[in-house]
């Protein structure tokens, strides 16, 4: 009961593997991105990376009883999921027809000193580098997503 339990709700933590001995340069590398896997919650749509709902009331919010049975209960929403933790970056969905990744080497020279990193497409400011054992994750921007069309503010009408 406890696997299917599990299944349902998803990954949220994992067990570090201390006999990891890393991947080929070559191998993280490869635009298929399957070498490449998200190792922190996804971010819900609401903004969090865990699901808040906000229709929830504490009991002690209601006054008198009778105001609990004049009120309508509103809809519950339903609960935002994320990605398992572990999901290959391969199955991110693509932003504007483009890979959701970009892929790229520090050097083209002597590719066995080189360093892998990955670019977001979909957070603009996003990276992560790798070489064999040891990686980073760094993100430098304004939190926003990427958007097509970027930000075309409504032109006021005349008073």
């Amino acid at each position: 009961e406890e696997e299917e339990e599990e299944e349902d709700e998803g990954r949220d933590a994992f067990i570090i593997n201390t006999e990891f001995e890393g991947i080929p340069v070559r191998d993280l590398a490869d635009t298929s991105l399957t070498n490449w896997v998200h190792h922190v919650q996804f971010v819900l749509p609401q903004g969090r990376c865990t699901w808040y709902n906000p229709v929830q009331r504490a009991e002690d919010d209601f006054e008198d009883e009778e105001e609990d049975e004049e009120r309508e209960e509103p809809d519950q929403p339903e609960p935002e999921k994320g990605p398992p933790l572990l999901t290959p970056l391969s199955e991110d969905t693509q932003v504007d027809g483009q890979s959701p990744w970009t892929v790229g080497l520090s050097t083209t020279l002597g590719t066995q000193y080189a360093t892998v990193g990955i670019h977001s497409n979909r957070w603009p400011g996003a990276h992560a580098f790798a070489l064999d054992r040891k990686f980073e994750n760094v993100y430098i921007g304004w939190g926003l997503k990427y958007q097509s069309g970027g930000f075309q503010p409504v032109i006021p009408g005349k008073c």
